[in-house]
């Protein structure tokens, strides 16, 4: 090859493919970074649900002393890839299954 043979492709292709790359790079540690960020706030949040909430704890309390304890890890936080997902606990209504019925 001489010195005034062509490249194979334009300088400023070349500088174009490493401004994707380097960008799609950056992306990357962004999205890894938010991901742990994100597994880190859920995983503080099962823990303050499990140790604070008293209907969470009433509800594990209640399992166990009927003989049904909650498998350990019950409670958790799942990857859900790129799709927006939460969850969360709520009573909306109570009942008693032990409750003896009365007939009338």
């Amino acid at each position: 090859m001489s010195s005034h043979s062509k490249p194979d492709k334009p300088i400023a292709e070349i500088t174009s493919d490493a401004a994707a790359d380097e960008i799609a790079e950056r992306e990357a540690k962004q999205k890894s970074e938010q991901q742990a960020k994100d597994r880190d706030s859920c995983n503080r949040y099962v823990r303050t649900g499990l140790n604070r909430n008293v209907t969470v704890q009433f509800l594990i309390e209640k399992l166990t002393s009927m003989g049904c304890p909650p498998p350990p890890g019950l409670i958790k936080c799942l990857d859900c890839g790129d799709k927006p997902a939460a969850g969360g606990f709520g009573v909306v209504e109570e009942i008693s299954p032990l409750s003896p019925s009365k007939p009338d």
